[in-house]
């Protein structure tokens, strides 16, 4: 991020334009200025939580919103799944699942051009999973963990590419 020096505005108008150029400067060194509008961004952040009911409600076709064809979803040191039909056959299976998946910190980390020079964003979001009885006689065991994903724009909408999980922060 770059350090600016300017003078201290008088007027509050002057103050608010300072104050978003600040804004552009500060996030400029993480998200560059790319066609996202707000409907894009709003789609891209969805994805955490489509992923989330999909698997928590034992709806594994619903990761066709989520996901791209031959996507790619993995868990780092771990089992690595490719393509969708073989992320929806892990997922549908109630064995393999916590008790619900929480998403949270969900953001944009940066966005690249891929060959064609079509945005591929990627977003940061964490994931809280309590395992076992969600009853109050029961507690309820929980673990963690990061997801990274590589998200593209097809022609059905925003959907992950590439994500991998990382177990803790």
């Amino acid at each position: 991020m770059r350090s600016v020096v300017r003078p201290i505005p008088t007027r509050t108008t002057d103050r608010r334009r300072a104050a978003i150029v600040d804004i552009t400067i500060a996030c400029s060194s993480t998200v560059r200025a790319v066609p996202l509008t707000p409907a894009d961004r709003l789609e891209i952040f969805e994805l955490p939580g489509r992923y989330a009911d999909a698997l928590d409600l034992l709806e594994p076709e619903a990761l066709r919103s989520v996901f791209t064809e031959d996507a790619v979803w993995e868990v780092v040191d771990g089992r690595r799944l490719v393509g969708i039909d073989e992320i929806m056959e892990f997922m549908g299976r109630p064995e393999v699942h916590p008790g619900a998946h929480l998403m949270t910190n969900i953001y944009v980390g940066s966005v690249d051009d891929d060959a064609a020079g079509d945005p591929v964003v990627h977003l940061r979001s964490r994931g809280v999973f309590p395992v076992g009885p969600s009853d109050p006689g029961n507690p309820t065991a929980v673990f963690y963990g990061r997801y990274d994903d590589e998200v593209i724009r097809t022609a059905a909408g925003w959907r992950i590419r590439h994500r991998r999980y990382r177990f803790g922060s």
